[in-house]
């Protein structure tokens, strides 16, 4: 009956749906209704089956969002080649869909991707830092065997994991000494500002755990959340050990860049504390190849 197949649905969603008009509790009607009005399954075809003298029902399914009917008796033949077609259909519209998704991922990635070069070009010190972080995680990623696809969107994560700078005001980015708490309030609310910009778009979704939680610490002192040893997604805690490289060998606006070397041993202090053990231990293997200048 239409109830007991509303709750299957919602356990697994379905690639075709067919339903008589009359059944037991729910018709065929109101099933059809409630099935289009759920956003997951308002694109799965919906085949109507019917007799002669149901047409008029059959109408008002079809107004309700029904694709199309078949029409009782029917052999196997007639069943098979209807949901052939419709499926055939459906994968046409799921790739249409797929690359329009795709298409809208690159023009906001492009556009994200040159704010953050805007912001960093603003500040001296950070310029390029982005680029590197990438570049570093692209390294680790692949000491760590990852999926192509995976390093992709990881790269892509780590050259936006400032975006949330653009709420901060320069003051306090610049403040060349100890910021108040007020100020260090202010500064924690980036990562969170970072990742809400990127999950208004759903195509961009996999990669808004990276943005948020790039902060967080393996023994839990970190922000936003508090998050504690591999609770953070792993682009997060990848992101960190880079963040955390760029941001020692590179000049700040309270002291000049440090050496690789002095670099290596903060990481190897911090390492299962600030630090991801395993994310570190990539970086390291990562940089024993590594070009001395990134």
């Amino acid at each position: 009956n239409g109830k007991e197949a509303l709750d299957m649905i919602k356990i697994k969603e379905p690639d075709l749906i067919l339903s008589d008009i009359n059944m037991p509790e729910m018709n065929g009607i109101e099933f059809c209704k409630q099935v289009k009005a759920d956003p997951d399954c308002a694109a799965v075809p919906f085949v109507v089956m019917s007799s002669h003298s149901e047409r008029s029902l059959v109408r008002g399914m079809i107004d309700q969002g029904a694709t199309t009917y078949i029409v009782k008796p029917f052999n196997l033949e007639q069943l098979v080649v209807t949901i052939e077609n419709l499926l055939s259909d459906s994968f046409l519209n799921l790739l249409k869909e797929r690359e329009r998704l795709n298409s809208e991922r690159k023009m906001m990635l492009k556009s994200v991707i040159g704010i953050v070069m805007a912001l960093e070009a603003r500040h001296s010190y950070a310029e390029g830092h982005s680029k590197r972080v990438a570049k570093i995680v692209s390294g680790m990623a692949a000491v760590m065997k990852m999926d192509p696809d995976a390093i992709k969107m990881l790269e892509i994560a780590a050259k936006i994991h400032n975006l949330g700078y653009i709420a901060v005001p320069d003051k306090i980015l610049l403040k060349p000494g100890k910021l108040t708490v007020e100020e260090y309030d202010v500064m924690k609310e980036h990562p969170v500002v970072g990742a809400e910009i990127i999950g208004a778009n759903p195509a961009l979704k996999d990669i808004v755990p990276a943005l948020r939680s790039h902060h967080e610490r393996y023994d839990g002192f970190g922000y936003p959340d508090g998050l504690k040893k591999e609770e953070p997604h792993l682009w997060a805690r990848m992101i960190a050990v880079a963040d955390t490289f760029d941001a020692i060998t590179s000049i700040r606006p309270y002291r000049s860049a440090q050496s690789r070397e002095y670099a290596i041993d903060t990481l190897n202090e911090i390492r299962g504390t600030q630090l991801c053990p395993k994310c570190v231990d990539a970086f390291l293997t990562w940089l024993e190849t590594a070009p001395k200048k990134l």
